[in-house]
């Protein structure tokens, strides 16, 4: 890494913030998104009125169905979810990263969609591996809002990890 490149985290729980990176973690809005039509209704535009904190999980967040339906065969979660799931977060590119390669580092995710404001940034099947994003040069100085839709759904998994407990 150089001093030209700046790398924004959104799952890290590293506390030390170094000059050249953005910690989001934190409160986060959010909405569950079962009938996948969020991106048909351009979801990354909407406000969402529920919040999570992050790095978490549904579960943890108490998002989702609530199960009653406990094994011993495998983990069993207290709040289950499978499908599509909004996160979004007001960020602020502060001038210190003008003219500086920004990176979206996400670590420990499913299938993803990242917007910045209403642009398309990418989009990552990566579940093993963190997600890595280039934002744009032409974004502006100032703040944004950065758009994430997390796909957990068994059809969004590489076929290789199908009922595993990655």
């Amino acid at each position: 890494m150089n001093n030209n490149t700046i790398i924004i985290f959104l799952f890290s729980k590293v506390s030390a913030q170094k000059q050249n990176r953005i910690y989001l973690s934190g409160e986060w809005q959010f909405s569950l998104d079962s009938t996948a039509i969020g991106i048909k209704n351009r979801g990354y535009l909407k406000n969402f009125s529920e919040t999570v904190i992050l790095p978490g999980t549904t579960d943890e967040n108490k998002k989702g169905n609530k199960n009653t339906i406990f094994t011993t065969a495998h983990l069993s979660r207290i709040y289950t979810y499978s499908g599509a799931a909004w996160y979004q977060k007001e960020i602020n590119i502060p001038e210190s990263f003008s003219d500086k390669h920004v990176t979206l580092f996400l670590e420990r995710t499913k299938e993803t969609n990242v917007w910045i404001d209403s642009l398309f940034i990418g989009s990552s099947r990566n579940i093993l591996t963190p997600q890595i994003f280039q934002l744009p040069s032409k974004l502006k100085l100032g703040k944004h809002t950065l758009t994430i839709m997390v796909n957990n759904d068994q059809q969004a998994f590489p076929q290789e990890t199908k009922g595993s407990h990655a």
